[in-house]
């Protein structure tokens, strides 16, 4: 048998020394792999605290806005409330010059129309003479006054309201001043109140998970609650304000149509023709006798309600020639109240045309006027948009921006090397080549939220009809103009080139 040859000692000892060099490179592969884990694990974190610190001052911010769009809505509601008290004292003015006007017109009835206080009583020749000289209409309502006069009602009334009116409109009074110093405590305190809500749902979103910053993105905002740009003017000025004293022009308006809503207060108007013409004019005018009830409520200046309520029968006779037919006014009865805090002149108010169709009755009811003032204040002060959106930027729709910016410290962060989340070999060393180096030593997120006025569609409608805005159509434009009297205030995220804009501006985080 042949053997293989033996290998010689020289090539086993080369081989020999070769072993082992593999570790070598796998020790420099596992450094590699070790930075490159490392590496990646700080990149997820910053990565995962980019992101959780962009949706906190995305929630920040759209807090702040849901607190500046209730605040809004408070200032609506609250001009509203007021507005409804301004038109109770209307309403409560009128009725009292109206029992008024029913006790002169009872106390009056046997003197000037003693035919209704017969017809009242039985005669159906009166009754029906009444009826030619006056109308059936109001022979129908001096027969019920004349058994309501004689019963005490119409005086008992009369004197409840002129008793019981002053009272309520001192309690209107004290809502008016509770309702003021609601609003004047919410435009103060809104920006602790904001603040307070930031800093709770920026902590809600951090709980055990270290800490963040909540500050307002500049200290010199372009648009805040209380910093906004005061365009023509320069410099900056609240989004609201109050107005007060001979500002008070806006809330004057609002309150007259919202009075004028109830047709009492506005006009209180009617006339009764008598069935044949004046035979006296005959045949060259055929004109009728008429009893004219004639009686408003307006709103003298800012600080004054008066209400005038007249009637007047107005007969036709003959002039001295033939074909001319003239009027007299016989005035029948007259009232008016008045609740002031300065009292002002009537001027050329009409009065339901109280003061052009009966003006001897009105003169008399204007002077019979009571005058003591009630204890009226007169319209209140209140708050409403910046004359900026009322009077400088009428083309734009108002908007309420606000910008916030989250900071979180490098320390904060959990990567290898902040405090939380950290990786030691020892006490006195850290684990991570790779440090998470933020900029100026920490991690910033901005974000803005917009508040803008919007009124929802009416569901009740067709769809047709909602998109016809019968509120924005009165001043030509296709929406409604956004208001403190209306309280449709909404909140969004501003677009996400808000803050590049304020970065151009200047206004860095």
């Amino acid at each position: 048998m042949m053997r293989a040859p033996r290998r010689s000692s020289g090539v086993a000892s080369v081989k020999g020394h070769q072993r082992g060099q593999a570790l070598i490179l796998g020790l420099f592969v596992l450094l590699a792999g070790l930075a490159a884990l490392f590496f990646f694990f700080n990149v997820g974190q910053l990565s995962r605290e980019k992101t959780k610190l962009v949706s906190t001052a995305d929630a920040v911010a759209y807090s702040a806005g849901v607190v500046h769009a209730r605040g809004l809505n408070f200032m609506a509601y609250s001009n509203r409330a007021l507005m409804a008290n301004e038109v109770l004292v209307a309403q409560l003015v009128s009725l009292s010059s109206w029992t008024a006007y029913l006790e002169s017109w009872g106390d009056n009835l046997p003197e000037v129309h003693n035919e209704c206080v017969q017809a009242a009583n039985g005669n159906y020749w009166a009754a029906a003479a009444s009826q030619l000289k006056y109308g059936p209409d109001y022979l129908v309502g001096c027969a019920a006054l004349y058994w309501a006069h004689t019963s005490g009602g119409v005086q008992v009334a009369n004197r409840m309201m002129q008793s019981t009116v002053p009272v309520l409109i001192q309690a209107i009074e004290a809502q008016k001043t509770i309702i003021q110093a609601a609003q004047h405590t919410v435009n103060r305190g809104l920006v602790i109140d904001r603040h307070l809500v930031m800093s709770q749902v920026a902590d809600a979103n951090y709980t055990a998970d270290g800490h963040v910053s909540v500050d307002l993105l500049s200290p010199s905002l372009p648009d805040d609650w209380s910093r906004m740009s005061n365009g023509r003017g320069g410099g900056t000025t609240p989004f609201v304000r109050l107005y007060e004293s001979g500002e008070r022009t806006r809330f004057r308006e609002v309150t007259i149509e919202a009075a004028n809503t109830d047709p009492f207060v506005r006009e209180r108007r009617w006339t009764s023709r008598s069935l044949l013409p004046e035979p006296s004019c005959l045949p060259f005018n055929w004109r009728h006798n008429e009893v004219r009830r004639r009686g408003g409520t307006v709103l003298l200046g800012f600080d004054e309600w008066q209400a005038v309520d007249t009637q007047s029968y107005h007969a036709n006779y003959r002039g001295k020639r033939p074909w001319n037919c003239r009027r007299s006014e016989a005035a029948t009865g007259m009232g008016g109240e008045q609740a002031f805090q300065q009292d002002q002149r009537p001027g050329a108010e009409s009065f339901g045309r109280s003061r052009n169709d009966n003006p001897r009755a009105h003169a008399r009811a204007v002077n019979t006027s009571s005058g003591d003032g009630m204890n009226y204040r007169g319209l209140p002060d209140y708050f409403d948009l910046n004359q900026v959106w009322l009077q400088d930027r009428r083309a734009e729709e108002p908007r309420l921006l606000h910008g916030v910016r989250i900071t979180r410290s490098r320390t904060d962060l959990r990567t290898t090397d902040g405090t939380t989340g950290q990786i030691r070999s020892d006490p006195q060393s850290r684990i991570g080549a790779y440090q998470t180096e933020a900029a100026g030593g920490q991690m910033t997120a901005v974000s803005a939220s917009e508040v803008f006025f919007d009124r929802p569609l009416d569901s009740s409608r067709p769809r047709a009809q909602q998109q016809d805005n019968i509120f924005g159509a009165r001043s030509g434009r296709p929406r409604e103009l956004g208001s403190l009297f209306n309280p449709y205030w909404q909140v969004r995220l501003a677009p996400s080139n808000t803050a590049g804009e304020w970065l151009r501006q200047g206004v860095t985080p």
